[in-house]
């Protein structure tokens, strides 16, 4: 128009101003746009479409959708195309949604128009990359800045004036108070924002409101033109504290909604199960046009199996699907508030679930809760938090196919076809008894249960695998193979195909099931399916799979350098002559070998110059690492191992399996970072790394199978059971718990072939989604080695122990000194064993030479390893200067026990040549042993009692000795039979109230309740108060025979052994002995026990405990590296059930023993002239359970 105005008339040429008109590239095509903030729609003319896009999909709406022009004509269309658009010149990129138009004029120039729909998402997008101030920062042309900003002024406009009809505030005349957890109808009156007066209007929360954050109002519909000034509102306080609403104050707000009615759905079936078959992907090309007509009369013959749209899906009944629970305690989760802006739409999604009868309304005693996110396309997607339920559910062990089983039968065959079930899952029913176990909560919109199988369960894979199994019967592993929701069908001839495609469609049918037309591909030659490309000429791997590697850009500096060769260098192994081969890439690098002599090597004496030798290794390692031996093919008998990584350049993963004893490639992936994530920590990269490795790029693999997934970001393997995530931290958990799959801690140098492809320079993508954006693991949990604390009042101490401080330093100054281990502590750093005649044939070294192999050097100091039940320990060497110093750690401290407990404490940390023999001397001259402890008489043996776990039987007894300062002069003794692990507990009395209160404060609390309690007949165990207690705990109580002590052996035993070690205390410490019987009593579960070869500390806490010469030696009972709790647990599982399995071996070999030895009577050893002597002690005045048996002076005889 503006060509056509008389020239030289500036008044005139303001009449008309410049189209708002741009360059964006669309399906990767450069074409001009008009950008018009007054429509809301974009189209594409015809003639661009026939043009350009012809080879992509049309899709119909004419039965949903009627758009008018500015004059109110209608605006005719053909339908519509989903396009990726991009802005030129940025990295904006986003799916839009544009109309097939007919073709006018202004169409030869500008066949585009870009309405607000994609307008408003672009500018969404702009924000999430580049912050408030993306108009600026995105550095937009002038049409795009118009457009934006034109857009953004509107929007700030709405949000000034946040298009509130009216603002409620309480018109109570006094406070109103809600308690916690509690509602509360607060009257309030309504005042009028803006002037217009519609019919219907929502009432609901607002953020302006002082006391928003602690309460909750539920939103509810009200006719806003007939509804008078005051109101009465529903306030939930859902918090801990009381809320307190004064007079005036305001409570929430009423906003305008629009109400829409929605299309009558077209009923004409023929229309759309027409639009079903075109939809369906047929080779037309390859096929003759009788072929072709026969394929198309096939398809309308079973044309009711093609689902036409998202609500029609099929059903089947043959197999429903069973939540059978471990814990069928109900459980209900606290409902999370739907955003407001969101409420239409999650009611509009309720209601179609409510009318395709996946939903129905519940009652049901459990409650999930919903988490609300975006589809790429921008449609609402409603997922159910599942994790709970799915922690308690028994896991169903039916098997999937094995995909190796598939491949075998495929190759060979001419014609494949590939069906795909339409929205698979929501086609099984529910067993009626278990679909009030997924019952969920959307708030005021209601409380609702499934019918159908929803997604997010973890047993749902093997449901729906029955279910296909069941339906086509015979059918599978004949004619076609099923995997979940994916059929393949194959021939060798067209006619048979055909055939067999009737016979699928005819149990489809017959079951009731839908397909997606979309997704099926018939009677093609080549067509991929499970992560494979099927072909006639056999089974090939997927293109893609390997295409990141083969594209690796060549290195343009010394990291890309080293990114490259630590992928390659991980599976070097399976790379013939590797080294040689990468040698000219290596030689780029610094040397990272240290050794005396060698000077150390900076990174800029070897410069990074790239030449035709660096050129031909980079290739040929390309070409040999991504050659088919290497892309080995899955075993899905095997586990599979998913390596992920993420760093500032990009996503890694690698698919693997071990196969025969070697490392095997599935398949490999990566992918670039756009500049928003790029800024993301750490943690948030790891977790989409995860999510994209399991749920996109490897799923076809894992899906129905047990996996492991490696990761170098330990607070990853958290992501699962932490309950403090956003929406789509949710939704992507709820993702992942259809995978069965373990998450693993590997350090980053291990983890160097996932670690490599995410750091390798990959071309910046072009996608921004916003799901990416928005995936965030809100939780960042660190994991540290286990604390063994004590509460403790230091007041209880009469005097304190002074622990000598004996670092590193000094023990390894302490061997270095000594002459025979220094001989010994070079050899192993120069790895040179001695012969027999460069040694003075010593004891010392004829046992040293024997363990040579065992010896290491561990922070230059000398450590021998030994293997004890498949665990790996290190014991430090001891230096003679120190002998003495772990003998009375090991002994004086530790309760001056006997010769065997000794001797098993110390060989679980140290070792040094003569080591029983030395703590044989060292016992039997120690003065405090002499004094106190008697020769053991022969007794009769026990009846043997049989455990086989802990708690089974607990032995309890009380123990009478001299009094302790406070009055205390009793002993209630607790003994777990089967670890033999013993609590000692101070009394006053022995009374049953006494006896019932300490055992259930001082042993229940801490170990839990026994199944049984076995005592002697006193009257303190027999009466009311202990059968009340042991009948409230569900305990059964036994006892012994009358007069018949050794009933209780256990005890006995114990008793003499407590009675022992307290008499071991000096005589001042005896009259306190109540403050050292708590470290007596731990001193006795510390050591290994005969009977059971394990402490008792051992096999209830599943490890060996700390001790103070621990400390001082700086040794530990056993070398654990830190690993993650769901690790650590599983290992102390496993390392409790076989501890237990040997400890009852050891207690029945211990008990066939003592029958053996029955009879065997103590020899009296003749007194001569010339031994010395101690003289018995005979008279006590009081109790001498613990004094002194034998007099201070050595007498000679």
């Amino acid at each position: 128009m503006r060509s056509y105005l008389p020239s030289g008339n500036k008044k005139m040429s303001t009449l008309v101003g410049t189209a708002n008109e741009a360059n964006v590239i669309i399906n990767d095509r450069k074409v001009t746009a008009l950008l018009d903030t007054g429509s809301s729609v974009s189209t594409i003319s015809q003639s661009y479409y026939d043009e350009h896009l012809k080879d992509l999909p049309m899709h119909p709406v004419t039965d949903i959708l009627t758009i008018e022009c500015a004059d109110g004509l209608h605006l005719p269309y053909t339908g519509y195309i989903i396009l990726p658009l991009k802005i030129d010149g940025t990295d904006i990129t986003i799916d839009s949604f544009f109309l097939i138009v007919p073709t006018i004029t202004y169409h030869q120039k500008v066949p585009v128009l870009i309405g607000t729909n994609i307008l408003n998402a672009l500018i969404s997008i702009s924000k999430d990359t580049y912050g408030v101030r993306f108009l600026q920062e995105a550095k937009l042309k002038t049409p795009w800045y118009l457009a934006f900003r034109c857009l953004t002024l509107r929007e700030r406009e709405l949000q000034q004036n946040n298009n509130v009809l009216a603002y409620i505030r309480s018109s109570e005349n006094k406070k109103v108070i809600i308690p916690p957890n509690t509602q509360s109808v607060v009257i309030g009156s309504m005042y009028k924002a803006l002037p217009y007066q519609p019919v219907c209007a929502l009432l609901q929360a607002t953020t302006k409101s002082s006391i928003s954050n602690d309460i909750d109002i539920s939103p509810v519909l009200i006719n806003y033109n007939n509804h008078s000034d005051t109101i009465p509102v529903l306030v939930s306080n859902m918090s801990t504290k009381t809320v307190t609403i004064n007079p005036k104050e305001l409570v929430c707000e009423v906003q305008p909604v629009n109400l829409e009615n929605l299309p009558v759905k077209s009923t004409t079936a023929t229309s759309s199960s027409s639009d079903a078959i075109d939809q369906m992907n047929i080779p037309r090309d390859e096929l003759t046009s009788t072929q072709l007509s026969q394929v198309n009369s096939l398809l309308h013959d079973f044309q009711d199996i093609l689902s036409t749209g998202d609500r029609d899906i099929g059903h089947n009944e043959a197999v429903k699907h069973r939540i059978e629970l471990s814990n069928e305690i109900p459980f209900k989760q606290r409902y999370r508030k739907i955003p407001p802006s969101m409420i239409d739409e999650v009611r509009e999604h309720i209601q179609q679930l409510l009318e395709g009868n996946i939903i129905r309304k519940s009652h049901s005693p459990f409650s999930s809760n919903v988490v609300l996110a975006r589809k790429k396309n921008g449609q609402l997607r409603l997922c159910i938090d599942y994790r709970q339920l799915n922690g308690r559910t028994i896991k169903d062990n039916y098997a999937l196919p094995r995909i190796e089983d598939i491949i075998e039968n495929l190759a060979g065959n001419r014609f494949f076809s590939v069906l795909d079930m339409k929205a698979g899952y929501h086609q099984v029913e529910i067993a009626e008894e278990h679909k009030e176990r997924t019952a969920f909560t959307v708030g005021s919109l209601g409380f609702y249960e499934y019918n159908r199988m929803p997604f997010g369960l973890t047993n749902a894979p093997a449901t729906y695998q029955r279910l296909m199994e069941e339906c086509l019967g015979d059918l599978h592993l004949n004619i076609c193979y099923i995997f979940l929701d994916d059929l393949i069908i194959f021939s060798t001839t067209f006619e048979e195909h055909l055939d067999r495609l009737r016979r699928v469609f005819q149990k489809l049918r017959e079951s009731g099931l839908k397909l997606t037309p979309k997704k099926c591909f018939l009677l093609k030659n080549r067509v991929k399916y499970v992560g494979h490309i099927v072909s006639e000429n056999g089974i090939e791997p997927d293109e893609e799979k390997i295409k990141k590697v083969i594209d690796w850009p060549k290195p343009t500096n010394k990291e890309d350098v080293r990114s490259f060769l630590g992928f390659v260098g991980y599976y070097r192994k399976f790379v013939k002559n590797f080294a040689r081969i990468a040698r000219p890439l290596t030689d780029l690098l610094p040397s990272t070998r240290k050794g005396k002599g060698r000077k150390k090597t900076k990174s800029d004496d070897n410069p990074f110059i790239w030449t035709e030798d660096q050129e031909n290794a980079f290739q040929q390692l390309k070409e040999q690492l991504s050659s088919p031996p290497i892309l080995a093919y899955p075993d899905y008998s095997l586990p599979f191992e998913v390596h992920t990584d993420a760093s500032g350049k990009g996503l890694g993963a690698v698919l693997c399996q071990e196969q025969d004893g070697h490392k095997r490639v599935i398949c490999y992936a990566s992918r670039g970072l756009n500049k928003a994530e790029r800024n993301y920590p750490a943690h948030k990269l790891e977790f989409l790394g995860l999510k994209w490795a399991v749920t996109e790029k490897f799923k076809d693999y894992l899906y129905g199978h047990k996996f492991t997934v490696l990761t170098d970001n330990n607070p990853l393997t958290y992501v699962l059971t932490t309950a403090q995530l956003d929406a789509t931290g949710h939704r992507w958990v709820a993702a992942l718990a259809a995978f069965n799959f373990d998450l693993q801690y590997r350090p980053g140098k291990r983890n160097a072939d996932a670690d490599a492809l995410s750091r390798y320079p990959t071309p910046e993508t072009c996608s921004i989604s916003k799901e990416s954006v928005q995936a965030i693991c809100s939780t960042h949990i660190v994991n540290s080695p286990l604390v063994e604390s004590l509460p403790i009042s230091t007041s209880s101490f009469q005097h304190h122990v002074s622990i000598p401080d004996m670092t590193t330093i000094d023990i390894r100054k302490a061997q270095s000194q000594d002459p025979d281990l220094s001989f010994w502590i070079d050899s192993v750093i120069n790895n040179r064993k001695p012969r027999k005649d460069e040694l003075y044939r010593t004891y010392f070294d004829t046992i040293m030479l024997q363990n040579f192999d065992r010896l290491l050097i561990k922070d230059n100091i000398l450590y021998r390893e030994i293997t004890e039940d498949e665990e790996k320990k290190h014991q430090l060497v001891i230096p003679y200067v120190l002998i003495e110093d772990v003998l009375y750690f090991s002994h004086d401290l530790l309760g001056h026990q006997g010769r065997d407990r000794t001797i098993s404490l110390i060989k679980d940390r140290f070792f040094w040549p003569g080591l029983n023999k030395d703590v044989e001397d060292y016992i039997s001259t120690c003065n405090r042993c002499l004094r106190r402890k008697s020769p053991t008489n022969v007794r009769a043996p026990l009846v043997s009692i049989t455990t086989s776990e802990p708690l089974e039987l607990v032995c309890m007894d009380f123990l009478s000795i001299e009094r302790s300062k406070g009055g205390f002069e009793y002993i209630l003794v607790i003994t777990d039979h089967f670890t033999k692990y013993a609590v000692a507990i101070p009394t006053r009395n022995m009374t049953a109230k006494t006896t019932a209160q300490t055992f259930l404060n001082n042993f229940v609390i801490h170990y839990g309740i026994p199944h049984k309690i076995h005592s002697d007949q006193g009257a303190n165990f027999e009466s009311g108060l202990i059968r009340e207690l042991c009948s409230l705990l569900n305990i059964q109580k036994t006892r012994t025979t009358p007069y018949h002590p050794m009933g209780n052996g256990v005890c006995e035993r114990f008793n003499r052994t407590l009675i022992n070690m307290l008499g071991t205390l000096q005589p001042e410490q005896k009259h306190d002995w109540k403050t050292y019987i708590g470290p007596i009593v731990h001193a006795y579960n510390s050591t290994k026990h005969d009977t059971t070869g394990f402490s008792p500390y051992h096999l209830i806490f599943g490890r060996e405990p700390r001790l103070p010469l621990d400390i001082v030696f700086g040794t530990r009972p056993s070398e654990e590296n830190s690993k993650p709790l769901h690790k650590y647990i599983e290992d102390l599982k496993e390392k409790l059930r076989k501890s237990y399995d040997l400890a009852h071996k050891n207690i029945q070999k211990a008990q066939e023993n003592q029958k053996k030895n029955d009879d065997q009577k103590v020899r009296v050893t003749a007194i001569e002239p010339g031994d010395k002597v101690l003289v018995k002690i005979e008279a006590h005045e009081g109790r001498y359970k613990i004094a002194d048996r034998w007099e201070q002076d050595v007498y000679d005889v």
